[in-house]
């Protein structure tokens, strides 16, 4: 066994030597071979060189050294539903505006051709006649379905109908032809109201509007299933306001059911074809309300803390 060579470092300039002596130096920690004092190489360890240390690979290196490792990715929220995650203040804040402004000017289509008179705080601007009570009350009737649509939406995730449909809501244009179909839904009604078609054949040709419109526009078993509740639940919700408060009276309705007043047999389909639109208005404003999830910090050389 050949012996080992005593750890020395030599320096090669003038300074420090003369001509023909070299300078050596001897660490007091390291025995002959260049190990430390007390080390007892195991049957694979080998002596490196103090050079090769200096030039040591990257996977030789210190964890201070070496680029950060990718965090892991951070764990989605526990979602039972499946409800797709958003921004809650501005989603009710625009349902409500939306309603509050589009609503209202949709309503006035009705209004102008005499179908429901206000009684509370009218007003006249332009063509428009209404009252200061309608704008809040689409803006509540703009976040019930809404929420029902994020809700129904939620529980469907999975339907290749509802991925569909939620595709095409991401054009903001989509959603504007939506409300384009609506306008000239309610304005065919108001037409048909005001030339004195009877009531029997508005009816027809409204849920005919309907089926069309929930067929080309949503095409969702929630979205039926909502526009059905719709057409029931909103009258419903009429009837109970207006015996509490006369808010707006129908002077041509045919439908006469007691103490609860009086109410006009189609205007529950006017209420089937709305909901579409808003299912469209609804999943625009999930995804643009979604919460941005925050991004890790981009990799790079850090060094030791």
């Amino acid at each position: 066994m050949n012996a080992c060579k005593p750890y020395r470092i030599q320096c090669s300039s003038h300074r420090l030597r003369g001509p023909t002596m070299p300078l050596t130096w001897k660490s007091p920690h390291l025995n002959a071979c260049g190990r430390p004092r007390g080390f007892q190489p195991g049957p694979s360890t080998t002596a490196r060189p103090f050079s090769r240390v200096l030039r040591a690979a990257p996977e030789d290196q210190g964890p201070g050294l070496q680029d950060p490792p990718t965090p892991p990715p951070t764990p989605a929220t526990s979602n039972p539903l499946g409800l797709p995650p958003l921004d809650m203040p501005v989603y009710l804040s625009s349902l409500f505006s939306s309603g509050a402004l589009t609503g209202t000017l949709l309503d006035g289509i009705h209004s102008r051709t005499g179908l429901q008179i206000y009684q509370v705080l009218p007003f006249t601007n332009g063509g428009l006649q209404s009252s200061l009570v309608v704008p809040p009350l689409l803006g509540l009737f703009y976040i019930s379905l809404g929420l029902l649509f994020w809700l129904g939406d939620g529980v469907a995730a999975g339907s290749e109908s509802t991925k569909k449909v939620q595709a095409r809501c991401q054009d903001v244009l989509y959603v504007a032809l939506c409300f384009g179909v609506l306008a000239a839904s309610l304005q065919l009604s108001a037409y048909l109201y005001e030339t004195g078609t009877p009531f029997g054949q508005i009816s027809l040709a409204l849920a005919a509007v309907s089926a069309a419109s929930w067929l080309l526009l949503d095409g969702t078993l929630q979205g039926l299933v909502l526009a059905a509740v719709c057409a029931v639940g909103a009258p419903a919700a009429e009837l109970v306001l207006l015996r509490l408060v006369p808010l707006w009276s129908y002077p041509r309705a045919d439908l006469d059911l007691g103490e609860w007043g009086s109410f006009v047999s189609w205007v529950p389909w006017c209420y089937f074809f709305y909901t579409p639109a808003l299912g469209a208005l609804s999943r625009y404003l999930v995804q643009i309300s979604a919460p941005i999830a925050p991004q890790p910090p981009p990799g790079g050389l850090e060094g030791p803390k």
